[in-house]
Order: C-alpha cells, then sequence, then structure tokens
C-alpha cells in the first residue's frame, strides 16, 4: 500500500475515533441529565428511565402546638388514588384557610397499608405531623353476631337508598364508635373530623379547637337534616331500651332538651340528627364508659346492617342521651360544603365577604334541614 494512502486511512481512523468517543461522552451527559428532570413534567411522566424514590418518616411523637390540650385532625379514607386526591384537596383546603397558621397534626386511619407514595403525597400537604393508623377488621368490618346473609338481604330491600352499600355500613360502625377503641385516639383531648372532597368555603380567623376548650363545648356541628325513615325504623325504640335498662348511667341534672328537639309531640322520634362529616368533638365524650356502653347496646342490635343506621344518627342520639344542649355548639362562623347542595355560609356579611358562598344558597334554609330546633 503507497504511504500516503496508508497516512490518510490512519487519520480518518483517528477521527472516527474522535466523533465516536465525543458522541459517547456526549449521550452519557444527556441521559444524566435526563434522569433529573421532575417526574411532574408531563413530557416526561410516563418515562421508564425515570424512578422517583417515594420516601415517608413517622414522627417519632406527635407534635401538638398548643400547650393548653392535644387535638388533631382525623379522617378514616381507602388508600386508592381516587381517595388520594380527594383527601389532598381537602388537606390542602383546611391548611389554607386555617391550619396553616396553627400547625395542628393530621392522624389517617385506613384498613389497609397505604403505599409509601401515597404517605408522601399526602404528608406534604401538611405543615403539621401526619402519622397513618391501621383499623382492624374487628372496627371496621362485621360484628360478631352480624348474620350476613340477613345483611345482604337488608341492602336488596333498601336497594334505591343513599349509602346502601357494605362498605358505607362497615364506615358507619367504625365511626359511631369502634374507632374510638383505637389506642392512637386515647391521648388526644379534641379530634376534628372532616371528609375527603369536602371544603372549608371561609378564611377561618380564630381557634375552633380553642373555642371548644374555652366554652366547655362537647360536641360540634356544621349541618343537621332529617333521616330516611326506612333506614331507622326501630333505632328510637333501641335508645328507649337502652335508657330504661341502663339508668345509672344518666345525670340527673341533664337538661333534656336536646332530646325534646329530638322528638315529637308524641315523643316519637323526628328523624332529625346532626351530621358529622365535619364536627369538632371533645374526644372523652366517644371514650366515655357511657358513651361505650350505649354503642355496645346499639351495635349488638345490628341496626347498622339490618336497616341503616348511620353514625351521624347514633352520635346525634347518644348526645341526646348524655348531653345538655349548651355542651353543643352550631359553627354559625365556618363556611362548610359537603357536595355541591349541601352547604352552609355563615350570615354574617364581615365574614362571608371572604368566602366563595353566599348565605342564600344554604341548606339551613332547606325543608330537608333540621338546624332550626337546635338553635
Amino acid at each position: 500500500m503507497p504511504y500516503h494512502l496508508k497516512k490518510f486511512l490512519i487519520r480518518i481512523s483517528l477521527l472516527l475515533t474522535v466523533i465516536v468517543t465525543i458522541a459517547f461522552l456526549t449521550l452519557s451527559f444527556l441521559t444524566s441529565l435526563y434522569k433529573t428532570i421532575p417526574a411532574n413534567i408531563p413530557f416526561f411522566s410516563n418515562v421508564p428511565m425515570y424512578k422517583n424514590k417515594w420516601q415517608y418518616i413517622p414522627p417519632l411523637e406527635i407534635t401538638h402546638p398548643n400547650p393548653a390540650f392535644t387535638a388533631a385532625y382525623i379522617t378514616f379514607v381507602n388508600g386508592d388514588k381516587e381517595s388520594l386526591s380527594s383527601l389532598r384537596s381537602t388537606m390542602r383546603n383546611i391548611e389554607d384557610q386555617f391550619n396553616r397558621h396553627y400547625h395542628y397534626p393530621f392522624i389517617i386511619f385506613t384498613v389497609d397499608e397505604p403505599s409509601v407514595e401515597f404517605k408522601e403525597l399526602v404528608s406534604s400537604t401538611a405543615t403539621g405531623d401526619v402519622v397513618f393508623e391501621r383499623v382492624t377488621i374487628s372496627q371496621y368490618g362485621y360484628g360478631n353476631r352480624t348474620d350476613q346473609f340477613r345483611a345482604s338481604l337488608s341492602r336488596k330491600y333498601l336497594k334505591d337508598t343513599p349509602g346502601n352499600t357494605e362498605a358505607s355500613r362497615f364506615k358507619s360502625r367504625l365511626m359511631a364508635g369502634t374507632i374510638f377503641k383505637h389506642e392512637s385516639l386515647f391521648n388526644l383531648d379534641y379530634f376534628w373530623r372532616f371528609e375527603p372532597g369536602t371544603e372549608y368555603l371561609c378564611p377561618i380567623s380564630f381557634d375552633p379547637f380553642q373555642y371548644m376548650y374555652d366554652n366547655g363545648k362537647q360536641l360540634s356541628f356544621s349541618l343537621s337534616s332529617y333521616e330516611l325513615h326506612e333506614t331507622l325504623p326501630s333505632i328510637f325504640d333501641t335508645v328507649a331500651e337502652f335508657k330504661k335498662e341502663n339508668p345509672q348511667l344518666f345525670d340527673e341534672n341533664h337538661d333534656n332538651k336536646l332530646w325534646k328537639a329530638m322528638t315529637n309531640k308524641d315523643g316519637s322520634y323526628n328523624r332529625c340528627s346532626f351530621w358529622n362529616s365535619f364536627q369538632i368533638v371533645k374526644t372523652s365524650f366517644f371514650t366515655s364508659k357511657r358513651y361505650q356502653s350505649y354503642f355496645d347496646f346499639m351495635d349488638h342490635k345490628e341496626g347498622i346492617f339490618y336497616e341503616r343506621w348511620s353514625d351521624s344518627v347514633i352520635q346525634s342520639l347518644g348526645a341526646a342521651l348524655f348531653l345538655n344542649k349548651t355542651e353543643v355548639h352550631f359553627w354559625e362562623s365556618i363556611g362548610y360544603r359537603h357536595q355541591y347542595q349541601y352547604q352552609h355560609c355563615p350570615n354574617d356579611k364581615a365574614i362571608w365577604e371572604k368566602c366563595s358562598c353566599r348565605p342564600m344558597h344554604n341548606f339551613d334554609n332547606d325543608g330537608l334541614s333540621c338546624l332550626s330546633k337546635f338553635v
């Protein structure tokens, strides 16, 4: 081979080597840069090469910001994506309207273990601590005595009734009483129950927990309504039976005004109850021996499964049995919405001017509301 041709080929070979090396180094750099781009940028969100390492570190001990008492938000959710979205939406709403100034903790109850992704996304929404607690099948499920065949017949009979699923009854039983056997609530003085997907419509310029503490309130609510007759035909007789069999649990100084507000002139139940999708409560009322005795009695009657007793009705009748009217508070100054058609908007213009609601649209004015019996 001529020398000049050989020299030319060597130069070409060296040039190709340089080009390949530069291309390889450039590709390596772009790949490493590519992996650092956040997954929430739509174009890259589903790229297989990107792997987010979710992380949730539970607090060793819940921080309670108020030195006078312990208090937390509580809710029960499923661990699916739809529940995650609703939960984060309401938590973000609570933070924006109130908690960013106070940093009260959240306790999230589930029946299944949520994923680490679920926990990180939820905990990142709050300014206070967020802890996740599991409930047991004995707490969220059928009671030991439940005839499940009879329960299924009840669901068929009430097939056109809202809240008629097996899961809704499990949740009713949990939130009416079995959740108050969970050890995570034993050291809480107050809790604020909220439901994922609900909204708080106004900036809250005071501390509702502090209000409960300063004014000796045991139970509070925002909405009240009449329950469907077909869901609870035997509940009032059952409560009367409990009252007759347990006279030792009743205070002779009980003013009986709540009981009268929930009864007709003939002494029958008017089907009125406080909604508990938003409630702030002194925890000791529900964990007390008298309320737990009442709940156990109601639970053994199986009306949750054989009829469709809701947790709000069970709790409301429990309040009527044991609390004076002065111990129950209606949150006039807090704007709240449960689904689009159920809302309370403060009547004070100085408040509602800052809200995303107007009092003229209040459920309080609807014929299904029984608020007038309590205020």
